[in-house]
């Protein structure tokens, strides 16, 4: 089994980015979060790891959700995946597709 935290740095780093892209400082995102200048500056360095709930605060000020999918599903989900490969289906797309299978 892999390390549990081992996601920790690539979430961290989504957030820092969306951070930056919005132009936000530390001190206005903790402002809307509800946290601390500090913990929002500490988090966001690696250099604290963040509770679930500060991570959730954050990440919805900042237009992004924070979800829980299977092992399998989020292998498709790496960051920058583009290929048709990589791409998950959903339910109604692999019914979609067995349908048409079947038709020709």
């Amino acid at each position: 089994m892999s390390n549990p935290l081992s996601v920790l740095p690539d979430l961290i780093t989504s957030l820092e980015q969306a951070r930056k892209q919005q132009g936000l400082t530390y001190q206005a995102l903790a402002l809307a979060s509800g946290l601390t200048p500090l913990a929002v500056r500490q988090a966001l360095q690696g250099l604290t790891s963040p509770r679930i709930t500060s991570v959730v605060a954050l990440a919805q000020v900042l237009g992004l959700e924070v979800v829980i999918v299977p092992r399998e599903v989020a292998r498709g989900l790496q960051f920058g995946a583009r290929s048709e490969a990589a791409r998950v289906m959903t339910r109604v797309e692999r019914l979609q597709a067995d349908t048409a299978a079947r038709d020709t």
